[in-house]
């Protein structure tokens, strides 16, 4: 028995000592991999460090837009009930239609019927708030104030304040064009536009999917704008000049960047401060198995509750001195494979980075363009924070789908600069040189670009190939005949879209209220 209890003891020593070998080599595999990394990244000139990344210069607070508008933050939040109760600004009501709002007499709100007659005081009222707000925009930089060098839990609430200030210069701006008050709908149009142009200095996703959000009450402002007559040609001018300074692409690259050097500094913090470290792990869901408990079965609660507090303690500790550099080198490649596809993107569409993934098996591809990750358990239990379900692809491509819209709009300006210029449309976008046009406009989404001809009954037509990369002749209609149609990016082909008249949207939204009781 001595001699059989000495061999299991030799065993166990020798497992042990082959397990510790096994997370010595993985630990040096790790800090290997990620230091080889890091070389060919900065030798292909990437940027890694959030100091290379931040905002060159940060505005003093007199300098500062949005410290203006925030010192006008409980009026803006005083008009929340004027906001709940606006028209449905934006909404498709069908294929390539867009509701004509400033064309309604009324529309549904909750359980009643509002109306311009009744809802437009209320907006008139914030005429001095308004003026504030134009104000605050004139002041030349913007910064939320955000730390890149902290964690990225950060409060960020304050943007809901900003996307209210927005919608209430959207509304403004139709309610002006109702009137007939073109010269002052203008100026609502590019006070949001001066905001959008402003946010551009935020190197955080977030924040530009917020900007974009703001940009997107523009365009269907604009929208509105061109179906109403679109105003001057020094008017159209402008509007088309203040789209062109956008660059939401180029913006979301360096959001992209930012946050590859933000999560390689969050994990290294992790690694040194114990603190921030249990509240990462204890902030983790989903990632290991042996965390997921059966309601049903009170037996295998116990059991999973003993492994949950056994297993918690270890992938810590294991990730902390094995694993780390490991996690942070999946998370960066990741990343980095979102920038390559974004440039990629930014050049070819949308289509062609898509599309080229669809057979990908690679982890980052998976998480890319799956929205999921279908790694095992044990790579999930090595790599916690790299394995997160998330979609860094549904950032970009809402973005590369507005950049799109920006487009559309930027040549229908051109095209309506044409006919107030020459009294008929342009035969083709490569006649709009005189109108900014130099180039014709590229498809960010289709890729290659924007495809426009004349049309005895709309005047033209103008699209974008959409996600399929086909041309479907300007068929905004969904590829397939289920469910309902919401945006216009969702159509075989991406179209500048008609404003609906009063009647068809009025029909549109309360046929919608109807059919909900």
């Amino acid at each position: 028995m001595k001699g059989v209890a000495t061999w299991i003891a030799r065993g166990i020593g020798a497992a042990l000592l082959l397990v510790l070998v096994g997370l010595l080599c993985e630990r040096v595999r790790g800090w290997w991999s990620l230091r080889s990394d890091t070389r060919q990244l900065l030798a292909a000139g990437e940027r890694l460090e959030i100091a290379q990344l931040e905002p060159p210069s940060r505005p003093q607070p007199d300098q500062n837009a949005f410290v203006a508008l925030l010192a006008l933050t409980n009026a803006i939040k005083q008009c929340r009930p004027v906001l709940d109760e606006a028209p449905p600004l934006g909404r498709v009501i069908a294929p390539g239609v867009l509701i004509g709002v400033h064309r309604l007499n009324r529309w549904p709100v909750d359980e009643r019927t509002n109306t311009w007659a009744a809802w437009a005081p209320k907006l008139t009222a914030q005429s001095e708030l308004l003026d504030r707000i134009h104000q605050a925009l004139q002041r030349p930089g913007f910064d939320l104030g955000v730390d890149y060098r902290g964690s990225f839990d950060q409060d960020l609430s304050r943007l809901v304040r900003i996307k209210d200030a927005a919608r209430l210069l959207g509304f403004a701006a139709i309610a002006e064009l109702r009137a007939g008050n073109r010269a002052e709908a203008h100026q609502r149009l590019l006070d949001l536009l001066r905001l959008g142009d402003l946010m551009a200095s935020e190197r955080w996703i977030i924040t530009l999917l917020v900007r974009r959000a703001i940009l997107i009450t523009a365009w269907d402002v604009q929208v509105a704008m061109i179906a109403d007559g679109g105003g001057s040609e020094s008017q159209l001018a402008e509007q088309q000049a203040a789209w062109r300074r956008l660059a939401p692409m180029h913006d979301l690259l360096l959001a992209l960047e930012m946050e590859r050097a933000m999560g390689s500094q969050s994990m290294r913090r992790l690694v040194t401060n114990p603190k921030a470290r249990a509240e990462a792990f204890a902030g983790i869901h989903g990632l290991n198995p042996l965390t997921q408990g059966d309601d049903d079965d009170a037996d295998a609660d116990v059991v999973l509750g003993f492994l949950k507090r056994l297993a918690a303690p270890l992938q810590q500790t294991l990730w902390t001195y094995v694993w780390h550099e490991a996690d942070e080198l999946r998370n960066r490649r990741q990343f980095s494979t979102a920038i390559a596809d974004a440039r990629t993107a930014a050049v070819n569409g949308w289509h062609a980075v898509s599309s080229a993934h669809v057979h990908a098996k690679d982890p980052a591809s998976e998480i890319l363009f799956g929205g999921s990750s279908s790694a095992s358990w044990w790579e999930r239990f090595r790599f916690p924070f790299s394995s997160a379900d998330d979609s860094i692809d549904g950032s970009f491509r809402v973005v590369l789908n507005f950049e799109t819209q920006i487009e559309l709009g930027i040549a229908a300006l051109a095209v309506h600069r044409y006919r107030l210029s020459h009294g008929d449309w342009p035969q083709s976008l490569r006649e709009l040189s005189a109108q900014d046009l130099k180039t014709e406009p590229r498809d960010p989404v289709g890729g290659g670009t924007l495809i426009y001809r004349r049309d005895p009954g709309r005047g033209f037509v103008l699209y974008s190939k959409g996600e399929n990369g086909q041309d479907d002749g300007g068929d905004a209609s969904m590829p397939s005949d289920s469910g309902e149609f919401g945006k216009l990016s969702l159509g075989k082909d991406s179209v500048w879209p008609r404003s609906a008249t009063a009647e068809e949207s009025e029909a549109a939204l309360f046929r919608k209220r109807r059919g909900r009781r």
